[in-house]
């Protein structure tokens, strides 16, 4: 009676070890290959006007963006994966990965030339006061807009990075001011109230 119910223990002994064998080494398997993904180089973003977009698949389509990239030198970390002109990456600024036409990315530095934006005509320019303000949000962009209002349909240019340059005209309408842009080569109207001097 002892030994049977002592082989019993140590079967059970035994089934317990081998399922927790078992599941350590699949925990295991597991946090290798999440700490697999190594990246084979870094790249940055590189475009001359707009975005770049982090697509979910490596094609041209609208439906599949899940990030704008509209900083040139944005770092992103190329996992190796290709698809023509596609390049699968994970970007540190968007916090997940996905593709990026390699085309608009540059290797080894975070420079890269910006466009030389079109200057508006002098004549046609309102007078600066030679204020200059900052860009600064929290979390989003700021608007650059043809009329003083919030109204989707007004934006021309989306001001993703803080700190961005804005040559303020004098001209006010309630939060918004007037101003010329340098990165984004034209006139608008900016919330002043997302903005610093």
């Amino acid at each position: 009676m002892k030994r049977t119910f002592r082989n019993t223990i140590l079967a059970a002994v035994l089934a317990i070890a081998t399922v927790f064998g078992a599941t350590a080494g699949t925990i295991a398997a597991t946090a290798t290959t999440a700490e697999a993904t190594t990246y084979t180089e870094t790249r940055y973003s590189c475009v001359q006007t707009g975005f770049l977009a982090l697509r979910s698949a490596p094609c041209y389509d609208d439906s599949n963006i899940i990030y704008q990239i509209w900083r040139n030198g944005t770092e992103l970390c190329m996992t190796g994966q290709r698809s023509g002109s596609y390049g699968y990456c994970y970007c540190p600024a968007a916090g997940c990965y996905g593709w990026v036409n390699t085309n608009y990315t540059t290797l080894g530095s975070t420079y890269c030339a910006p466009s030389t934006p079109a200057q508006a005509p002098a004549a046609s320019a309102p007078a600066t006061t030679g204020t200059v303000r900052y860009s600064c949000v929290q979390t989003g962009f700021l608007a650059l807009r043809t009329a003083p209002c919030y109204d989707d349909s007004n934006i021309i240019y989306q001001i993703w990075c803080n700190g961005t340059k804005l040559c303020m005209t004098g001209q006010y309408s309630g939060d918004y001011g007037y101003c010329y842009c340098p990165a984004a080569g034209c006139y608008g109207w900016v919330n002043v109230k997302y903005t610093y001097a």
